[in-house]
C-alpha cells in the first residue's frame, strides 16, 4: 500500500496501532489526533510523531497509562469517554430483573472475569446471560453450568439492560455506560495484558451520567479538533 494522490484533509483522526503506523507513512504533514480504547491491548498501543498534535484517552487509567509508561505529556492527553446514546438507553419503571448481564468478546482477556462470574452468580442464586462471540471455545465448558445462558453477539442491547439486574465487564467498557444509562449498577472488573483479575468494584450510576452522552462527547471531540486546525 502506498499514496497515490494528494487529499485535502484539514485533520486525520486515528485509532489502532497498524493503522496509525500506515496512515502516517501516507499523510506525514497532516496533523493528527489519536484515540486509545485500551491499556492493555497491544493493538491500543499509541504512536509517536509530530504530526499527532493531540490523544484521546477514554478513561483516566488510560491517560495515565500513556504518561507512565511512554512518556507522553500530560497537556498532549485529553480524557473524552466513549460516547452512548443516551436517547436509545435510558431508565424505565419496572425493569429490574433477577440475571447478571456480561457482554463482550469470549476470549482469553475476559474469560477469568467470566469464570469469576460463574461463581458469584451461582453462590447468589442468580443467572449470569453472557452476549457475545466465542473466539476461544470456551462456551461449551461455560455451559456446563445450569444457571448460564449464552447468545450470540447483538446490537440490540436494549432489551437485555432493561431486565437484566446489574452488568459486568472488564475495564469502563460502553456495556457498563449503558446499563448506568438504564439506572443499572454494574461490576468493573480490572484486568492485566493476559486476563489475569487485578480488583473488582461494584459502581452505581455516577451522578454526571451526561459526560458520556453522545452529543457531548462529539461536542468535545469537535472542540479539539478545532484547537488543532
Amino acid at each position: 500500500m502506498y499514496r497515490i494522490s494528494e487529499v485535502n484533509f484539514d485533520i486525520i483522526h486515528i485509532q489502532h496501532k497498524p493503522v496509525a503506523e500506515r496512515i502516517i507513512q501516507f499523510y506525514p504533514e497532516i496533523d493528527k489526533i489519536y484515540s486509545i480504547h485500551s491499556e492493555v491491548i497491544s493493538l491500543e498501543e499509541p504512536v509517536e510523531h509530530e504530526s499527532i498534535k493531540k490523544f484521546i484517552a477514554i478513561r483516566p487509567e488510560i491517560k495515565e497509562h500513556l504518561i507512565n509508561k511512554f512518556n507522553i505529556p500530560d497537556e498532549k492527553i485529553e480524557v473524552i469517554y466513549n460516547p452512548v446514546d443516551n436517547t436509545k438507553f435510558k431508565k424505565t419503571e419496572n425493569s429490574q430483573g433477577e440475571y447478571v448481564l456480561f457482554v463482550g468478546t469470549i476470549d482469553y482477556l475476559r474469560r477469568e472475569t467470566i469464570m469469576d462470574l460463574i461463581d458469584w452468580t451461582k453462590e447468589q442464586n442468580k443467572e449470569l446471560w453472557i452476549v457475545g462471540e466465542d473466539r476461544g471455545n470456551y462456551v461449551q465448558n461455560i455451559l456446563l453450568n445450569s444457571h448460564v445462558k449464552h447468545f450470540d453477539a447483538t446490537w440490540n442491547l436494549e432489551p437485555f439492560l432493561k431486565n437484566c439486574s446489574e452488568t459486568a465487564g472488564i475495564q469502563l467498557g460502553r456495556t457498563t455506560i449503558e446499563s448506568w444509562m438504564c439506572g443499572k449498577p454494574s461490576w468493573i472488573y480490572k484486568v492485566d495484558s493476559n486476563g489475569f483479575i487485578l480488583s473488582k468494584e461494584k459502581f452505581n450510576p455516577p451522578t454526571d451520567i451526561e459526560k458520556y452522552y453522545s452529543g457531548n462527547v462529539a461536542k468535545q471531540i469537535k472542540d479539539e479538533y478545532f484547537k488543532i486546525v
